[in-house]
C-alpha cells in the first residue's frame, strides 16, 4: 500500500469530491474553531511560527486536496478537492 493515497478495507480508491471544507471561525463563524493545541499550547493557527501547509497527493505525485492560505488574522482556511487521483 502507498502512503498518502485513500483506501478502503486496504485497498487503493478514489478520493471522493468533497467540494470545499471550511476551518476557523471566519468561515464557520462558531466560536472557537480557529485554535490548535500544538505541544500542550493552544493559539490561533497563525499564531504557529511554523504553520506549514499540507497537500495531499497521489503517489504519482497528481495534487488531490489542497488548502488555501490562512485569512489575513490567521485564524481560518479551506481545504479544496482538486482530483480523484485516478
Amino acid at each position: 500500500m502507498h502512503t498518502g493515497e485513500p483506501t478502503v478495507n486496504g485497498q487503493l480508491t478514489a478520493l471522493a469530491n468533497f467540494g470545499t471544507a471550511y476551518f476557523g471561525q471566519d468561515y464557520t463563524d462558531v466560536m472557537g474553531t480557529c485554535y490548535a493545541t500544538v505541544g500542550g499550547s493552544t493559539a490561533a493557527f497563525g499564531n504557529y511560527p511554523s504553520t506549514v501547509e499540507i497537500v495531499m497527493t497521489a503517489y504519482n505525485g497528481k495534487i488531490l486536496a489542497q488548502p488555501s492560505t490562512l485569512t489575513p488574522d490567521g485564524s481560518s482556511f479551506t481545504v479544496t478537492y482538486v482530483s480523484s487521483g485516478k
